[in-house]
């Protein structure tokens, strides 16, 4: 069992599940929010709103909204929360992912791929484009 000091949620020495990234560790979750009492399923929803930045400033209820999956996903599809990446997460890892921690992973993995390619053109087109600026400028400059 983990445990941290104080985690964002403001509770103090409790045990908790954390998530770890390079050198940074956020602690996120308490084990019983995201762990169901009668059948130890693993509650995504908890996971997903606990893991988002900001996810505070979503109009999400975590109480009420993250209870199941499913009702996460009637709260991001039934009104403006304020955030479309939450929602596409959300309806991602249901429709393309089962509803499943893996197919979370899965779906999540692809998802991040496919932005990375395109971040990837974003940034070559901006590296032609600051070349092309220094080659016009100085051709204007020879003028």
């Amino acid at each position: 069992m983990l445990w941290a000091e104080k985690c964002r949620l403001g509770y103090e020495m409790v045990p908790l599940v954390r998530v770890t990234r390079k050198k940074d560790t956020i602690c996120t979750f308490l084990r019983s929010e995201i762990m169901s009492k009668t059948k130890e399923e693993i509650n995504i929803a908890r996971i997903i709103y606990g893991a988002y930045p900001h996810a505070d400033l979503l109009s999400i209820d975590p109480e009420q909204d993250c209870r199941t999956l499913q009702t996460l996903l009637a709260r991001v599809t039934g009104e403006n929360i304020g955030d479309s990446l939450f929602k596409f997460m959300v309806v991602e890892i249901i429709e393309g992912g089962d509803s499943t921690l893996n197919g979370a992973i899965r779906v999540l993995e692809r998802a991040k791929a496919d932005v990375e390619a395109v971040l990837q053109s974003f940034r070559e087109v901006d590296a032609d484009h600051a070349r092309d600026n220094c080659e016009f400028e100085s051709e204007v400059n020879k003028s």
